[in-house]
């Protein structure tokens, strides 16, 4: 399979090498910018590299949540006030909640969620999506640390999930809030990060840009 591995990832790199466009990073579309990995996995190897763009640091902390406060993403549509409290601690303590999972696939998608799973998620560490019940009959673990500035501000939050039977990373995400340039709507958040990344995310102005593989 190894000798395989190689020619597949060309394949996908050229698929949306074609299918995309280059974004300007650095101008008009500087919202896109997401964390970057360039190792052969992801796990939460790229949680350093984050912390550094903001010359800060990694904080695990009791309590810690995907925001400090929800009112970062007031705007129009959107108040947080007006949440359900429990809603609202979620996102703010999201640390302090338990994970529960179960998984069972449509048959028409099973044959496909197996592919992504064994031939890109297991191997770097990210959607690694399970597809048998048994495969999270243990249960999956979720771990929030928060990254930091040099003022010990909270710049993002990465959201990793693993596997309580084997350890193996299912999901991790980077969770900045940032602003879209997006017509007025209500506010979201939809936080993925993949390889080496670009990011897209259709929402209000306040939102968490969401980071899509490249």
């Amino acid at each position: 399979m190894s000798s395989f591995i190689p020619g597949l990832d060309r394949m996908t790199r050229t698929f949306w090498c074609v299918t995309g466009r280059p974004v300007d990073l650095a101008c008009g579309e500087r919202w896109l910018a997401a964390p970057m990995n360039d190792s052969e996995t992801i796990g939460d190897a790229w949680l350093r590299d984050a912390a550094a763009a903001y010359g800060g640091a990694v904080r695990e902390r009791e309590g810690a949540g995907l925001l400090t406060d929800m009112s970062q993403l007031d705007g129009p549509g959107f108040q947080a006030d007006a949440l359900r409290p429990e809603i609202r601690d979620f996102y703010e303590h999201t640390s302090d909640w338990r994970m529960e999972v179960w998984t069972q696939w449509n048959t028409v998608f099973l044959p496909g969620g197996e592919f992504v799973a064994r031939y890109f998620g297991r191997r770097v560490q990210q959607l690694a999506l399970p597809t048998r019940p048994l495969d999270v009959a243990l249960g999956m673990d979720s771990r929030v640390v928060t990254i930091v500035d040099a003022d010990d501000r909270q710049r993002a939050a990465g959201w990793m999930r693993t596997l309580r039977s084997t350890g193996e990373y299912v999901y991790s995400g980077c969770y900045p809030p940032g602003d879209c340039p997006a017509p007025p709507s209500p506010a979201c958040m939809s936080p993925s990060l993949f390889r080496t990344a670009t990011s897209r995310s259709s929402c209000d102005r306040k939102c968490f840009p969401e980071v899509l593989w490249n």
